[in-house]
C-alpha cells in the first residue's frame, strides 16, 4: 500500500513539474497612434490564466515609440492593457507561443492582428467584467 501511495504521489509531482516547465513566451506588440503623451502602459499579470487588475505591472515605451510585452505562460490567459488615464484599454485572450499586434487609436478604436484575430476583436467589444458600471 505504501508503494502504491508513493507511486501516485511521485506521478502527481512529475505532472506538476512538467506543466510548470511547459511555459511558452507570448509577445504582444502595441502601438499607440496620434498620442505621443502616452509613454507608459499598465498591464494585468496573469495568475493561473485569470485576470485581477490588482496584479499589474508597467511597460515602458521603446526607442521606436512602440511597446513590447513578453510573458511566459503555460495556458491561455486573459490580459488587460491600459494607459494611466484609461483613454486606451484593450483586452486579450492570449495563448502560449503566439504573437499579437495591437494598434490603439483615438476614440477607443483599435486593431488586433495575430492569432485568432476575429475572436480577439469580438472579445475586445464585450463589456469588461471589472468595469461593468462604465459600459
Amino acid at each position: 500500500m505504501k508503494r502504491f501511495f508513493l507511486m501516485i504521489v511521485s506521478t502527481l509531482i512529475c505532472g506538476v513539474v512538467f506543466i510548470s516547465c511547459n511555459r511558452q513566451t507570448v509577445t504582444i506588440f502595441i502601438g499607440i497612434q496620434d498620442q505621443p503623451e502616452v509613454d507608459m502602459l499598465i498591464y494585468s499579470v496573469p495568475i493561473s490564466g485569470t485576470i485581477y487588475l490588482g496584479f499589474a505591472d508597467t511597460l515602458k515605451q521603446s526607442e521606436t515609440g512602440k511597446f513590447e510585452l513578453k510573458l511566459k505562460i503555460a495556458q491561455p490567459s486573459f490580459i488587460t492593457i491600459w494607459d494611466a488615464g484609461f483613454q486606451n484599454r484593450v483586452k486579450l485572450l492570449v495563448e502560449p507561443g503566439n504573437n499579437y499586434y495591437v494598434s490603439m487609436m483615438p476614440q477607443k478604436n483599435m486593431q488586433i492582428t495575430g492569432a485568432n484575430e476575429k475572436g480577439q476583436m469580438l472579445y475586445a467589444t464585450l463589456p469588461d467584467p471589472s468595469f461593468v458600471e462604465f459600459c
